[in-house]
């Protein structure tokens, strides 16, 4: 895993939209077969508030999600920056797009964020990833090989909520912005597939 210093010095272009959608080019990725393949998840993503906490009931998720209420961000992002949503707090989503080539096929592929603020759960194509609990300080990676579709746009929705009750710290309504609500993601490839950033490392 990268160090943060490293991490938040990367430069990517991030792909966000549906199937109806083209996916955005990746992010910048190495070549080096002695080494793990990262392709950049930064840049462009859709998002939205969820304040009535139902976007899990009505799918937001889904690679059919209609795009029409959501608005693009760049990420790494912190919603609280934005003028609409200074006093916010709860339950906000992130998608994008990204491609899976198929020289990722014998490959183990993962996703890695930095960060995310304070709880995320993440889709890939419409299908539970996994879940990084109330631990908004720490980097965290996920295998999402067996999720992908090779050689075809891949969609990756993340719920975050940042709400705050009586038995957290800090308490109240105060916020933390030495960390993003959603930091830098990558997808790696190694000679076995990883993926966040996305990381894919080859299997041997």
């Amino acid at each position: 895993m990268h160090s943060r210093r490293k991490f938040l010095t990367q430069a990517g272009v991030l792909a966000a939209g549906t199937i109806a959608t083209p996916a955005l080019p990746a992010g910048e990725k190495t070549t080096d077969l002695s080494a793990p393949e990262t392709v950049s998840l930064c840049g462009q993503w859709w998002f939205r508030t969820d304040s009535g906490n139902v976007g899990k009931e009505q799918h937001w998720y889904g690679s059919n999600e209609s795009m029409g209420a959501w608005h693009k961000v760049r990420v790494p992002h912190t919603w609280q920056v934005d003028p609409a949503f200074v006093d916010y707090r709860g339950v906000a989503w992130y998608r994008r797009t990204f491609d899976a080539p198929s020289e990722w096929q014998n490959s183990a592929a993962r996703i890695e964020f930095e960060a995310v603020f304070h709880t995320a759960t993440i889709w890939v194509n419409g299908e539970l990833a996994g879940e990084h609990v109330r631990k908004g300080y720490t980097a965290f990676v996920l295998d999402i090989t067996h999720l992908l579709r090779w050689e075809s746009s891949n969609t990756i929705a993340v719920r975050v909520d940042n709400a705050f009750d009586e038995h957290m710290v800090p308490r109240g309504h105060s916020s933390d912005w030495a960390h993003d609500a959603i930091s830098p993601a990558e997808t790696e490839s190694l000679p076995s597939p990883l993926i966040c950033e996305i990381q894919v490392r080859s299997h041997g």
